[in-house]
Formats: structure tokens, C-alpha cells, sequence
């Protein structure tokens, strides 16, 4: 089995990685953008060549991605709709995002001019992967235990059940007037066939017959003489109490499937993709701009501190495996060691590597190979 490198930048291509397949917990692509800024967007000499590029690349990173892990790639407002319509095919979409740089009004200042509006964002789309067995399929496993477990308690209790609903049926009531007479909302538990049903306790038992006797005055059934009906009552009581009995013991086997019912929801939580997502969160992220990252960092495209620790931190969870194909000045190899999570990241420039691996060093040992 192929080792899986830790907190490392490669001063390399990243189509050169030595990744073994589904490592990935994250991929953060932030490729060049294509004649956009900076002499890496100027290397290719067709919009076409660079698309065979973007998908090479993807391919990549669907073999590297896990089938729970998360693709996030980033790209110019006027271009990423033609990596979308590659990356499509390769993995599943989710969102097509927007960071709303909320300090910056970019780099346009007269509008008038350029008769168009002032860019002040980036794009981004977020995608999870494609498996053979996805998070869907554990879902629908996980219903199934669930729907079984309560026909299985159901069924246990089907004559302790049935005689409940018989009674009420015979004494004219439904749940809802049970509710009303009594002051409760339980008569939907001790009156129904589903999973919900509930034995009532004795005081509400007695309440019961009492709401029965009294309503039905005139019924055969119900106006039999008292000893007549302390002789049921007796027998009810006793036949209450074995069957109190067996319902200790069935709710003993209950709790085991209980158990077993949790041990799987422990293995599905694991086994989904993570996306610890905030309240109200939106397609629409507002984040500052580093202003001064570009000339501190010497990159021309730097992404914002802020933002990035937020992406990681919702799509991973501790100890994740982050792989940032184009590190660049070292942003999301940097966030990721600082959350706590693992990188890998390549760079092809020798001296952003070497401050990718700087930054880094602020927060755990990096290797630059």
C-alpha cells in the first residue's frame, strides 16, 4: 500500500503527484485562470489548450478524491463556466458559489468608463464525488433498519395492542376524544399500530375505563353489574401485569436493537461527506481581502485567509487529508495545517513553494521536496 505523504509541498507538477487513489478528504484547485494576471495565466496559447489542461486536471482529482470527500475549484467569473461543463461529468455538483470580497471594490474605480459594473468576487463551485455506493445508499440502509426495528416492536406487541384499540373502538371513542376527556396527548400512543405505541401506565389504564364506563351507560357490554366488572377489572389486572412482563422483556430486546440501530447511525455519520454548514448560509460568501497579501506572499493571486479556513473547516473534519493541486503563496496548505488538518500541496514555481513550506511552518513541520 502506497504511504500517503503528510504536511508536505512538492515543488512539482501536479500531474507528477505519487497520490495514491481516493486519499483525498478535500481537493482545493485554484488552477491559473487563463491570461487573466500573472505570467502562469500566459502559458498556454489557445483557450482550448487550456481546457485539455482543466481536464487532465480534473481526471486527476477524481482518481485522488474520496467517495465521501469534496472537490472545490475555483475560477474567473467570465471562464468557469466552461470548467463546469468538464467537471460535470467527472464528479456531482453541488453549488456554484460567490465570495463577495466585503473590503474591496476591485480594481475598476470609474465605471463610467468601462460601462460595466465594478468586479468584486470570485467563483467557486463545489462538487462531491461519484462512488459506486454513495451517501444516498446509506440513507435508504438506514431507513430500512429503522422501519424494521419499529414493525418488529409493533408486531411483539400486536395483542397487548389489539386489545386496546378494541376497547376504545367498542366504547365509541377515538384518540382524539380520549385526548379531550382526559386532559392528554397520549392516547395516540396507546391507540395506534405504528411504532409510536406505548403501554399506559396504570393510573392512566384506570382513568381509561373509568372514561369508557361513563360514556357508555347504556352499553350491554358496560352495564354489567359492579362485581361483574371488578371480577374483569381483576382479570384485566392480572393479564395487565404478565403482559407488564412480557413488555419489560421485549423492551429489553428493544434497547439491544437500540444499540445496534446507533452503532450504525456512529458508522453512517463517519462514512457521509462532512459539511458542517453554519445557519443561513448561503451560495454567497462575504469575506475580506487580504489587501496586502499579494505583495507580502510576492503572488499575484492570493486567496483570503478567512475564507479558506471557513471552506476547510466545513468541508473536513480533524485529521483530514487536504490536497491543493496548485499551492501557490501556500493560503490552503497554511489554513489547513493551522485547523488541524493534513496537506499535501505542489507548486511548480520554486520560490512559492518555498513560501507555501514557510507559511506553514508557522503552524506545524513542513517538508519542501
Amino acid at each position: 500500500m502506497t504511504e500517503i505523504p503528510e504536511n508536505v509541498v512538492y515543488n512539482c507538477d501536479f500531474m507528477k503527484n505519487r497520490l495514491p487513489d481516493h486519499c483525498a478528504d478535500l481537493i482545493i484547485a485554484d488552477p491559473p485562470y487563463f491570461q487573466y494576471k500573472g505570467d502562469f495565466d500566459f502559458v498556454w496559447p489557445t483557450f482550448d489548450d487550456y481546457l485539455n489542461d482543466v481536464r487532465r486536471w480534473g481526471e486527476e482529482c477524481r482518481r485522488l478524491l474520496k467517495d465521501n470527500g469534496t472537490l472545490i475549484w475555483w475560477g474567473s467569473d467570465n471562464r468557469i463556466a466552461y470548467t463546469q461543463v468538464i467537471l460535470d461529468t467527472m464528479f456531482q455538483f453541488l453549488n456554484s458559489c460567490t465570495w463577495n470580497k466585503s473590503n474591496s471594490w476591485g480594481k475598476m474605480q470609474n465605471a463610467e468608463i468601462s460601462r460595466k459594473f465594478i468586479p468584486n468576487a470570485e467563483r467557486f463551485i463545489l462538487y462531491e464525488s461519484r462512488p459506486e455506493i454513495r451517501e444516498g445508499e446509506a440513507r435508504k440502509m438506514l431507513r430500512v433498519f429503522e422501519y424494521e426495528q419499529g414493525m418488529c416492536r409493533t408486531q411483539c406487541m400486536k395483542p397487548l395492542v389489539d386489545y386496546m384499540i378494541s376497547e376504545m373502538e367498542r366504547a365509541g371513542f377515538t384518540p382524539k376524544r380520549v385526548n379531550d376527556a382526559l386532559h392528554t396527548h397520549m392516547a395516540g400512543h396507546w391507540f395506534t399500530r405504528g411504532s409510536q405505541w406505548e403501554l399506559p401506565t396504570r393510573e392512566n389504564y384506570e382513568r381509561l375505563r373509568n372514561l369508557f364506563n361513563g360514556d357508555r351507560p347504556n352499553s350491554e357490554y358496560l352495564c354489567r353489574d359492579y362485581e361483574e366488572l371488578r371480577k374483569d377489572y381483576e382479570y384485566l389486572c392480572r393479564d395487565y401485569e404478565e403482559l407488564r412482563k412480557d413488555y419489560e422483556e421485549l423492551r429489553k430486546d428493544y434497547e439491544e436493537l437500540r444499540k445496534d440501530y446507533e452503532e450504525l447511525r456512529k458508522d453512517y455519520e463517519e462514512l457521509r461527506r462532512p459539511f458542517n454548514l453554519p445557519e443561513r448560509s448561503t451560495d454567497v460568501l462575504q469575506f475580506p481581502q487580504d489587501s496586502g497579501a499579494s505583495k507580502r506572499y510576492g503572488h499575484d493571486t492570493v486567496k483570503g485567509d478567512a475564507i479558506t479556513s471557513y471552506l476547510i473547516q466545513v468541508t473536513t473534519r480533524p485529521g483530514a487529508l487536504v490536497v491543493v493541486p496548485f499551492a501557490g503563496s501556500g493560503t490552503e496548505c497554511a489554513m489547513a495545517a493551522k485547523l488541524g488538518r493534513r496537506f499535501v500541496g505542489y507548486e511548480i514555481d520554486p520560490k512559492h513553494a518555498r513560501t507555501a513550506a514557510r507559511r506553514t511552518e508557522k503552524f506545524i513541520q513542513t517538508t519542501l521536496l
